[in-house]
This record gives structure tokens, C-alpha cells and sequence, in this order.
């Protein structure tokens, strides 16, 4: 198969571009035709450094990236143009429209029709692209079912024009030997207090405020504990000035992104997601394959890969009592810490390892592809 992957990133960082990666990467490795399009950033060179074949293409300039998408297409004949994410959908399909490429799919990563804090939204340009969705794509890969539920609600579309395929996890990067004591010292964090941490994006939706407000409930009871927060994001200082106002400074640290996410997450004794909205929860299956025990919301996608007590513990959104008794509790119980990531690690291997993903993946091209004939 020749397949033209677009996405509508430009930098590293977050889980549509680790999505891709092993994405190509499987396809690529069964023999598959892969050209990669995205905007030029710092993913143009990572990408190029695994093998793949990409081209550079500022998707937000429309007229000029369609003509560009156009070329591309008539000099490689596709059998599959697959768009990630906004930016590339708007351009990606008009383009494969036009050259008629015989299979159009669009996975959808992100609620539709919701802001940062989960809350429904509708404007010119969104509903422009909803009806630009409804029109075109032969098929919409889900990346859990609470998308594929979400794609149904707001474009109305045929529920066979629909289906989920979970992210994978590379399960060879968190086997990885990290040495822990040397990265606690580098990243001046002390050595013998247990970590609770959060990775993720520094938006709103990722419910970051919720964290440092349960924060001063844990300390009440315990304060041989220390939070981590990885990643950056525009609420940076509105964060850390929330940490001053609750006098928790001292327990906590900003380190900002961070690009070994499987060393930030083997740093940490509990791994938290108090998210908001959430469409899969890519950190919570990363940390399951490092054996971590998660405290992750009950919102989104997150409920179908964690099983409350058994891979993890779920507590309700912005519940900031609910999540600090969770810490509290495994703070207290390192035997059910353990096993909470024991058992999370089996359910990555299962049902959310990156073989399955590709496989499930492959096996939907080519059922299209049969089909279209």
C-alpha cells in the first residue's frame, strides 16, 4: 500500500506525534509505502531521523498547502490519504478529494466541538469544518469510544463510517534500565521521598489547578511526599502562582517539558491525570507499561483503559477531596501500589501494546482497499 499520512503538528511533544511515529514505523517495517506531511518545526527532523520519508508543508496556509498536497498526490498515487487533527483535515481532504485517491480516512484525536475545559462550542469556521468531515472521509478511526460516540453525536454520519482503534504503546521503550538516583540528582529532586507526578500539556483541560489544590489536603497527613509536574504550556506562571498562594512551593516542582517521558514517569511512585476532558489518556497506558499505579478522572476515554481498583484508581473530575484521599490511600498502601501496577501493565500488554494498534490499523486499509474495488 502507498499511504500519505498529514498531521497537522510541528513540534515534538504529545501524543499525536508519538501516534504517528508508531504508526509509520509499523507500516513501514511491513513493507508499506509511507510519505509523511507535516509543518515545519522540530518534528520534521525527528521524523526524518526514524526513516521516514517527510515533506514539510505549512498546512495552515490553505491555498498554497492544497497546491503543494495536489503535487504530491499526482506524482505518487496514493491508495490512502489518512489526516490527523484539524489543520490537516481542512487541506488534506479537500486535496484528496480532488485527486479522487480511492481511500480518504481522518482519525480523530480530540473531542469535536469542545474547548479546553470540555465545555460544547460552535462558530463559523467550526461548523464549516464539521460539515467538511460529514462530506468527505470514507471512514473515521475513533481513538477510543467515547470519540467514536462524540464523532456520531455532533456530525450525524452513518455509524459504519466509524470505528475505534486504540493508541498503542511502545512497550520496548518503558523496558528500558533507568538509573533513578543519578536523575533525581540531576533534576535536583530529593532521593528519598516519594514522587507523585503529572505530565501533560499546561491547559486547562489537563485540570493541573485541581492537583495543586489537592495538594495542602495531602500535607495535612502527610508531608513526606513530593509533587512533580512535567511539561509546559500558556498557565505555567498562573500555576505557580496558584502553588504560592497555597503555600506548597516547597513541596513541588515545575521542570518544565521534558522529552524522555519514559524517565519522568519511572521517577515517579504515583502517576496522576486529573483531567477534565480527556480523549484517550496516552500517559496512563505509558505509565502502566512502566508498572505505575495511576490516579487518573472519570471523564473521556480514561475510563476504558483504566479498571477502577484493579489497574488503577478513578476518582470524579475536579473532585479535589476524592483525588488527594487516593494519594493518600496509596501513600499509604505500597502493597496495593504495586499491585495496582502490576495488573496495569498486564492490561497494556492485552489491549493497548503498539503491535495490536498497528495490526488493527493495517487491517482496516486493507479492508477498505478490497472493498473499494
Amino acid at each position: 500500500m502507498k499511504i500519505l499520512q498529514i498531521l497537522s503538528s510541528k513540534d515534538l511533544g504529545g501524543g499525536t506525534q508519538e501516534h504517528i511515529r508508531m504508526l509509520c514505523s509499523g507500516l513501514q517495517n511491513r513493507e508499506h509505502t509511507i510519505k509523511l506531511v507535516c509543518r515545519p518545526g522540530s518534528l520534521v527532523e525527528a521524523y526524518h531521523n526514524e526513516g521516514f520519508d517527510v515533506v514539510p508543508i505549512e498546512l495552515r496556509n490553505k491555498s498554497i498547502a492544497i497546491k503543494e498536497l495536489l503535487y504530491l498526490m499526482e506524482k505518487d498515487l496514493f491508495d490512502i490519504v489518512h489526516t490527523h487533527n484539524r489543520d490537516a483535515d481542512v487541506v488534506g481532504l479537500v486535496a484528496a478529494k480532488k485527486k479522487n485517491v480511492p481511500i480518504i480516512i481522518s482519525t480523530i484525536h480530540d473531542f469535536l466541538n469542545l474547548d479546553e475545559t470540555g465545555k460544547r462550542k460552535m462558530n463559523f469556521p467550526l461548523w464549516k469544518y464539521n460539515r467538511l468531515l460529514k462530506k468527505i472521509p470514507h471512514k473515521f478511526i475513533a481513538i477510543s469510544n467515547a470519540i467514536e460516540t462524540n464523532i456520531l453525536e455532533e456530525l450525524k454520519v452513518d455509524p459504519d463510517k466509524v470505528t475505534t482503534i486504540y493508541n498503542g504503546t511502545d512497550l520496548s521503550i518503558f523496558q528500558e534500565n533507568i538509573d533513578i538516583d543519578k536523575k533525581r540528582e540531576e533534576l535536583n529532586l530529593p532521593y528519598h521521598l516519594p514522587i507523585v507526578g503529572i505530565i501533560g500539556r499546561l491547559i486547562a483541560m489537563k485540570g493541573h489547578k485541581y492537583f495543586l489544590e489537592s495538594i495542602p489536603i495531602i500535607l495535612k497527613k502527610n508531608k513526606n511526599v513530593f509533587f512533580l509536574i512535567v511539561g509546559k504550556g500558556n498557565l505555567r506562571r498562573e500555576l505557580e502562582l496558584l502553588a504560592e498562594k497555597l503555600k506548597i512551593t516547597k513541596y513541588v516542582r515545575f521542570i518544565g517539558y521534558q522529552h524522555d517521558v519514559n524517565t519522568m514517569i519511572k521517577l515517579m511512585d504515583i502517576v496522576l491525570v486529573p483531567s477534565v476532558s480527556e480523549a484517550f489518556g496516552r500517559v496512563i497506558t505509558e505509565s502502566m507499561a512502566c508498572s505505575k499505579p495511576v490516579i487518573a478522572t472519570r471523564v473521556g476515554g480514561i475510563a476504558e483503559i483504566v479498571v477502577d481498583g484493579v489497574t488503577g484508581i478513578l476518582v470524579p473530575p475536579r473532585d479535589v477531596q476524592a483525588m488527594a484521599d487516593a494519594i493518600l490511600n496509596l501513600l499509604e498502601d505500597k502493597t496495593k501500589a504495586k499491585q495496582l501496577g502490576e495488573e496495569g501493565r498486564k492490561r497494556v500488554e492485552e489491549k493497548f501494546n503498539g503491535v495490536l494498534f498497528v495490526d488493527n490499523t493495517e487491517r482496516l486499509f486493507k479492508e477498505l482497499l478490497l472493498n473499494n474495488k
